[in-house]
């Protein structure tokens, strides 16, 4: 079902929207969120996360056959970060 299991939220510091900086905390909070919610990753059917900007589906396909979205946040200044395959 889709129900919210758990959440995090990160603030940013004076770093500004460095995209490395930004995965990190991503992947810190995906880890923190499954630890909190005793979730198996293997059942889970996907995460939210929100970014300021516009999110694309474009090509060319990924190694899964499927085509990978980027992130335009002109705001942040991200031009196509390839933000799902990070």
């Amino acid at each position: 079902s889709l129900t919210e299991l758990a959440r995090t939220e990160r603030l940013l510091a004076q770093h500004g929207y460095d995209v490395d900086r930004i995965v990190a905390h991503v992947r810190t909070g995906v880890a923190d969120v499954l630890r909190d919610a005793r979730a198996d990753p293997h059942r889970l059917l996907g995460i939210g996360i929100g970014v300021p900007g516009i999110i694309e589906r474009e090509g060319p396909e990924g190694p899964d056959g499927k085509r990978t979205a980027v992130v335009h946040g002109q705001t942040i200044g991200w031009h196509a970060v390839p933000f799902e395959q990070l």
